[in-house]
């Protein structure tokens, strides 16, 4: 599979209540719509935006009276967060290319929670995360990639991965990363062409944004 980067939007942009990117990358954004996972929505209020949809306990009930354009999912189930009812929302709604913004910030738990929902929707839909200047990008299968010498990539494994790399500065061949053991952060493209050959297991991708191009795998 190759990964390349379109010139489309995305289906949608799913705002967590985290560090969200500067009010320039947010309207450069448009058309794609903004669902809010609650208390997100006084983010991007803040920022000057709207939010097409919040989801989420409401357990602020200023949601209702400050975003009257808004529609208001309220899902008062306390067996997931609100991550996880936005992703399932995505679903039912046939958004399938989705970027995540506001991902961490604040307390490590939620994040970590955050992390951990991120993986279970990632076989079910194409989720990229918008990380400041970098994408993470799920890789369950073998891929090669256009990049630039010396681009800073780390690949983190999910909880591991068996795998051999091409293009990099420090290449691997068929060598195991797993999480409390051995990570690959922090590596570098040493060409313009980078090969990430999966063995078993599954990793996260970090690199370059190539914003606000769409992450696609193409057979």
């Amino acid at each position: 599979m190759r990964l390349e980067f379109y010139n489309n939007p995305f289906d949608c942009v799913v705002c967590l209540n985290g560090d969200m990117p500067a009010p320039h990358i947010l309207a450069a954004l448009h058309p794609a719509p903004f669902i809010a996972a609650d208390g997100a929505s006084k983010q991007l209020q803040r920022l000057g935006f709207f939010p097409a949809v919040i989801i989420g306990d409401m357990d602020s009930t200023e949601v209702y009276t400050s975003f009257p354009q808004s529609h208001i999912v309220h899902l008062p189930e306390q067996e997931t967060n609100d991550f996880e009812k936005t992703l399932r929302f995505c679903i039912e709604n046939n958004y399938h290319h989705i970027l995540i913004c506001g991902f961490h910030g604040g307390e490590l738990d939620h994040t970590l929670n955050n992390w951990s929902v991120f993986m279970k929707f990632c076989p079910l839909m194409s989720l990229t995360i918008l990380d400041g200047e970098r994408y993470a990008i799920p890789v369950m299968q073998s891929i090669s990639f256009s990049t630039v010498k010396n681009e800073l990539i780390s690949l983190i494994p999910q909880p591991s991965c068996t795998l051999s790399l091409h293009g990099f500065v420090w290449n691997l061949h068929k060598e195991l990363l797993r999480l409390g053991e051995r990570e690959g952060a922090r590596n570098r493209a040493s060409a313009t062409m980078c090969s990430i050959e999966i063995h078993d297991g599954q990793l996260l991708c970090f690199l370059s944004h190539r914003f606000p191009f769409v992450p696609t795998f193409v057979e």
